[in-house]
């Protein structure tokens, strides 16, 4: 994974998080679970980390398993970038 530009995904719930890097790594998709960014929450919770490259894969996988996600955020390299949101 690229630790440049990174992409996170948020869920409502931590369950939904969990859910989704399971069954991601089941169809050999390279994420990651980290602590939601404080720059997009300051409450606690997680995010699914992937590579923005692979976003169409990521949007097309949480259509077809029926994951429900909150947003999907792009942050740029370095730490004083601002992220984007995607959707």
């Amino acid at each position: 994974m690229n630790k440049k530009d990174f992409c996170a995904i948020t869920f409502p719930s931590t369950h939904l998080a969990l859910r989704w890097e399971t069954l991601a790594k089941k169809e050999n998709l390279e994420v990651k679970i980290i602590p939601v960014p404080r720059q997009i929450s300051s409450s606690c919770g997680l995010a699914g980390k992937f590579a923005c490259g692979e976003l169409e894969k990521v949007l097309r996988f949480c259509t077809e398993k029926t994951i429900d996600f909150e947003n999907i955020y792009r942050f740029p390299s370095g730490k004083k970038g601002k992220p984007e949101l995607l959707k």
